[in-house]
């Protein structure tokens, strides 16, 4: 996760959102087995070409490692968590997200939204609305800079 355009960032989300809607998310679960249900997170490590498994099993999250740090790290980038709300749990509204996270976080926070089955629409719209918006921008986010430039069609 050094180098990559908006157009390769755009491609990895384009892809994990595809895998989302042809395979299922994957309910109350982190991680997954390449070929099956997975959590938003997990399909983008999928896409990066890691093995999903290594984001964590059911209820448990592995100890960060470089997964978690290039999908985190892309998760970032990529601004996919500006778009989306913090989703509430059965009890009342969760924590609001801090302006500053670590990727491990960003990876956290992505995979919660794996509980909750009307949400499916809602990730899958958030990867492929931002995957359109990177892949029609010119620059690379590598730096938190980049600019962007809307391309007539």
């Amino acid at each position: 996760m050094n180098n990559e355009t908006n157009r390769d960032l755009a491609r990895i989300l384009t892809f994990a959102a595809t895998y989302l809607e042809e395979r299922g998310r994957a309910r109350f679960t982190f991680g997954g087995k390449a070929g099956g249900p997975l959590c938003p997170a997990a399909a983008i490590a999928l896409a990066l070409g890691f093995n999903p498994r290594r984001i964590g099993r059911g209820w448990f999250f592995s100890i960060p490692n470089e997964v978690h740090r290039s999908v985190g790290t892309l998760i970032l980038r990529t601004g996919l968590l500006n778009n989306l709300p913090v989703p509430e749990n059965p009890y009342g509204r969760r924590k609001l997200r801090p302006a500053r996270m670590s990727p491990y976080r960003a990876v956290k926070e992505l995979a919660r939204w794996s509980d909750d089955k009307t949400l499916d629409t809602l990730i899958v719209g958030a990867m492929r609305r931002r995957a359109s918006e990177l892949s029609t921008s010119v620059g690379t986010p590598a730096n938190g800079i980049g600019v962007t430039v809307l391309l007539a069609r």
